[in-house]
């Protein structure tokens, strides 16, 4: 079915928790895809390699034992929301390829 030029369509994304859902691999082939400067992207990717994090819990604020993870950027970090940015970058366009399902 083909988008009229003057129609309007309208998405409501749940992007609750996104930044802990982020895939590195996709993240570190989208920027690869946007020519980022090999340097600057081993520094990014040397950022996430390892990343472990505790987390504290009850009134005494007792920490768990290490967690290490593989996915997820990380919240508060100067970088993240470009990250993100980048990361769903393609968005749009994955949106309109997806209209042809709509019945």
């Amino acid at each position: 079915m083909p988008i009229r030029e003057d129609s309007c369509l309208l998405a409501f994304i749940d992007l609750t928790a996104a930044f802990d859902l982020v895939n590195r691999e996709v993240l570190w082939s989208e920027l690869t895809s946007l020519k980022t400067e090999p340097r600057l992207l081993a520094f990014i990717k040397a950022l996430y390699t390892s990343t472990c994090l505790r987390v504290r819990y009850g009134v005494n604020g007792a920490l768990t034992n290490r967690i290490c993870t593989n996915k997820g950027i990380r919240q508060g970090c100067i970088l993240a929301p470009l990250l993100f940015n980048l990361y769903i970058n393609d968005l749009p366009g994955l949106m309109k390829l997806s209209l042809a399902y709509v019945p």
